[in-house]
């Protein structure tokens, strides 16, 4: 059997109500030279049992349940591909995803790696369509925010990618006609030297991202210490030492929940209080990365105290009141001091146990959500007395 030219690595722990949509979505690609390797992490339900046998290019990996990174690196031990893809088990990709990065790549041979928009579905006709949103609203925020100027625009550009990338070319011959097939108009190819970006948050994603197998040399594999982000960490270090090209069009459809409303294990994923470690895991690898040869730059200072209340928030709502107190001393260094550092030390004060602690504080946030999508006019009062009768009775989850 002849080499493939993509590795695809998918982990999966007990997915057997989403697998099925996730190697669809590879079975669907109008490109078609890949091996998919599926590295089964324990899994107690019938989630390998789905996939054997369907497809001679599948290939399964049994281990004992071990977490994602572990999973990912085990696939990559078996990764044959001189192209290497990533993909999870909840997730899918566009059928022209593998076509068009791997023309790319064909195409610019000094190149190491490409990547693309991802959207999140949740639910309907919800998405969030990233990167778009981070690039024209959540960073550029957080930098006004600080009083930095790195994400202005160039003058006289309105495209909000270019707060980040130096280049922007139409797609070339090299895919052009993907593009036209595949529906999509107006794609762009970004490039630049982005890995001082990273500091405001993740600047690409894992799935829509396609690597060149000899990447592995210099970065080395997904890190074990850093858990279930060890993902973003990756994709830094591939920022760190090569140059970033990104395609302006959607490649993966990312899914918040799994089959039936239920979310993912959280050692695949952060959710719970995984997604304060989650949080805790890339604050640490920024802080280390960045503030040892920029002590003298109050900004980023100012950044990391603005993390350090996020992270106060994340570990309050699940009942870390102790952590919380640590981020909450490192964010009272703002100034002024926000109204939410002071709420918050206040109600550590007066609420000493920590689940409890936690509980008022979700419960606060609940409220508070439910009242401005009220004022808005997002929903209506009714529905919100529904939901919280279904909260009351146990029937609704988070």
């Amino acid at each position: 059997m002849a080499m493939p030219l993509v590795s695809v690595v998918l982990p999966t722990y007990n997915r057997a109500d989403t697998i099925q949509r996730a190697i669809r979505s590879v079975q669907s690609q109008t490109f078609s030279d890949w091996e998919l390797i599926i590295i089964d992490d324990g899994s107690k339900d019938n989630t390998t049992d789905i996939v054997a046998g369907l497809d001679p290019r599948f290939h399964v990996v049994r281990q004992t349940n071990q977490g994602v990174t572990a999973a990912r690196n085990a696939g990559l031990r078996r990764a044959i591909g001189r192209y290497l893809a990533f993909l999870d088990s909840d997730d899918e990709w566009l059928p022209h995803h593998l076509e068009l990065e791997t023309a790319f790549l064909e195409a610019h041979t000094d190149e190491q790696f490409v990547t693309a928009e991802i959207w999140e579905h949740f639910g309907g006709q919800r998405y969030v369509k990233h990167y778009q949103v981070e690039a024209a609203d959540w960073y550029p925020t957080l930098a006004k925010k600080i009083g930095s100027r790195m994400l202005d625009l160039p003058c006289g550009e309105t495209d909000n990618y270019l707060r980040f990338y130096s280049s922007k070319k139409p797609i070339g011959g090299w895919g052009r006609s993907i593009v036209e097939k595949a529906g999509f108009k107006d794609v762009c190819h970004y490039s630049g030297n982005v890995y001082a970006h990273w500091r405001w948050g993740w600047m690409t994603c894992l799935q829509p991202t396609l690597v060149r197998r000899g990447v592995l040399d210099r970065v080395g594999l997904f890190n074990p210490k850093h858990g279930i982000p060890s993902d973003f960490m990756f994709l830094a270090e591939c920022n760190k030492h090569f140059r970033s090209n990104m395609l302006s069009i959607p490649s993966c459809i990312k899914h918040e929940l799994a089959g039936k409303g239920v979310k993912l294990g959280e050692r695949h994923i952060g959710k719970g209080k995984s997604a304060f470690y989650v949080e805790q895991s890339i604050y640490n690898y920024l802080n280390d990365e960045f503030a040892p040869s920029q002590v003298a730059e109050r900004e980023l200072g100012r950044l990391l105290q603005q993390k350090a209340l996020y992270l106060a928030h994340l570990a309050m709502r699940h009942g870390l009141r102790s952590d919380g107190l640590i981020y909450l001393r490192q964010a009272a260094g703002l100034s002024p001091v926000p109204l939410k550092v002071m709420g918050l030390k206040l109600l550590a004060t007066l609420v000493p146990h920590a689940k409890i602690c936690g509980l008022v504080y979700d419960g606060w946030l609940r409220v508070q959500y439910a009242f401005n999508a009220w004022v808005s006019g997002n929903v209506s009062l009714i529905s919100l007395l529904r939901k919280a009768l279904l909260r009351l009775s146990g029937r609704m989850g988070d």
